[in-house]
């Protein structure tokens, strides 16, 4: 018998990288079902002014693409300390980042649950290399994503 949830992310990777050459960010997101398949991936040099503002916007990302995608529970791994913090209550949110920090946590209430962690792999972080990768090009005005659709098989 077929895993009827196959395809459905449940997890995802999220990161943002600062490439010290270049000065740009890079985003990416991982998404991956229950299988740790990846079904959807993305990165993409970015013009955010902060590595936590380009996280929170990268989070987002990942959030909606999940949900349009039929996820309702997610575990997100992300490797920026200060957001991740941030979002768990246990650091205050900076003014500038107010308005980032409330849209996804409404973008959480679209779920049944998620659950934010900190990502302790470093740069072996699959989503780290992504972004870091992405950031070594030059920052577009708006993001021109690279992105890896899987097609959903099986019954």
């Amino acid at each position: 018998m077929g895993d009827v949830r196959a395809g459905v992310p449940t997890h995802a990777l999220v990161s943002a990288v600062e490439s010290p050459e270049t000065g740009s960010i890079g985003v990416a997101v991982i998404l991956r079902d229950r299988r740790r398949d990846t079904v959807h991936s993305t990165s993409s040099s970015t013009s955010h002014k902060n590595i936590a503002a380009a996280a929170y916007a990268a989070l987002s990302e990942a959030l909606l693409t999940a949900r349009e995608n039929g996820a309702y529970t997610m575990t997100v791994y992300c490797d920026v300390a200060s957001v991740v913090q941030q979002l768990n209550k246990q650091q205050d949110v900076p003014a500038e980042l107010r308005s980032a920090n409330l849209q996804l946590r409404a973008l959480c209430n679209r779920f049944r649950r998620v659950d934010i962690k900190l990502a302790q792999s470093g740069t072996h972080f699959t989503a780290h290399k992504l972004a870091a990768g992405a950031a070594q090009g030059p920052a577009h005005r708006a993001p021109t994503p690279h992105v890896l659709q899987l097609p959903l098989t099986g019954t």
